[in-house]
């Protein structure tokens, strides 16, 4: 067993040997490395990528604009989708969101 340790989680990953359960992690390390987050959809959530997306921008976005996108998503969108598995997002579930806000003119 070997493990890895992201952003939000740590990941075990198992194999027969300790050389393949390497190799699994080596590949493991490379798709996080590509994505910035793990591919596994069916258990994140839309709170899960918020909070990634939120992570890796913020160093490259200034602390006013951060700070903007944190209320904005904390105000609009987590309440409504927040805890919605991300395999069942759908550009229709986000097009429901948008005319939700513009029937409340949020937007």
């Amino acid at each position: 067993m070997v493990s890895l340790r992201t952003a939000d989680k740590l990941e075990f990953v198992y194999d027969r040997t300790r050389q393949e359960a390497s190799e699994k992690l080596r590949q493991l390390q490379h798709e996080v490395a590509r994505q910035g987050i793990l591919a596994d959809p069916g258990k994140r959530t839309v709170n899960d990528l918020l909070h990634t997306w939120l992570e890796t921008a913020g160093p490259t976005l200034k602390p006013r604009t951060l700070q903007t996108y944190r209320q904005l998503c904390d105000t609009y969108v987590r309440p409504v989708m927040g805890r919605l598995k991300l395999s069942r997002l759908t550009p229709d579930v986000v097009q429901r969101l948008l005319v939700l806000l513009q029937k409340q003119g949020k937007t």
